[in-house]
């Protein structure tokens, strides 16, 4: 009997590295979420991709990351904890008495690797969709009206809890995109950036001193 309660002990303080490492790995991923969407462009992009992936509209996204100011990693982590049972009233009353969401994931004993799966997953789709976006946004603009959606209101404070190293890697994500969808044969000058987007996309947030995300839209945060 002691034997086999030592294996177990054992076995469960050998898992517990391995538990940390998929979380760490987990939030980088959620982080580039976050940071994809540091601008109008990337807000915009991120938005659909969600959307689409989570089965949950854009307008419904918008409102619960306003209702608990959620940057967009934040809350796809908000959706994979609803995906285990959570409700969306359970989840709401503790960010609201100023739980930190990575702390109620942890309580609720989620599956980081899974988490981790479906996070790479969403940024995956979310490179796809922004190089068919600078390579023609027509569909995109037109997605926006029929959603009853507005890039400018969709802002929280929490937009701005992302790293200069996330930035970074969401310029390059950007540069990569744009200049792939650019040397695509049949790309159309009218099609892809207007004037305020190719503001947005050419500016640097870390290393500009660009405004913080959030000031790149309307903040909505209820006070």
């Amino acid at each position: 009997m002691k034997v086999t309660c030592l294996v177990v002990m054992f076995s469960a303080l050998a898992a517990l590295p391995a538990l940390g490492d998929d979380q760490t790995k987990a939030r980088k991923q959620l982080d580039r979420i976050t940071a994809m969407a540091s601008d109008l462009t990337g807000r915009r992009v991120v938005g659909i991709t969600m959307s689409d992936l989570l089965n949950v509209k854009r307008p419904e996204l918008v409102k619960r990351r306003v209702q608990s100011n959620l940057n967009y990693g934040c809350l796809f982590l908000a959706h994979q904890l609803i995906a285990t049972g959570m409700t969306d009233q359970e989840l709401a009353e503790q960010l609201k008495r100023g739980e930190n969401i990575f702390d109620v994931a942890n309580a609720r004993n989620i599956d980081w690797k899974q988490v981790l799966a479906e996070a790479k997953k969403l940024n995956g789709k979310v490179d796809r969709h922004l190089f068919e976006y600078f390579f023609d946004s027509r569909d995109d603009r037109k997605r926006d009206n029929d959603d009853g959606y507005s890039v400018v209101k969709d802002s929280v404070k929490a937009d701005d809890n992302v790293s200069a190293e996330a930035i970074d890697a969401a310029a390059d994500a950007y540069k990569r995109a744009r200049d792939m969808a650019m040397q695509r044969p049949g790309r159309h000058p009218e099609q892809g950036l207007n004037p305020a987007d190719e503001l947005q996309f050419r500016r640097d947030h870390a290393r500009e001193n660009a405004p913080k995300p959030s000031d790149v839209g309307m903040n909505t945060t209820p006070h």
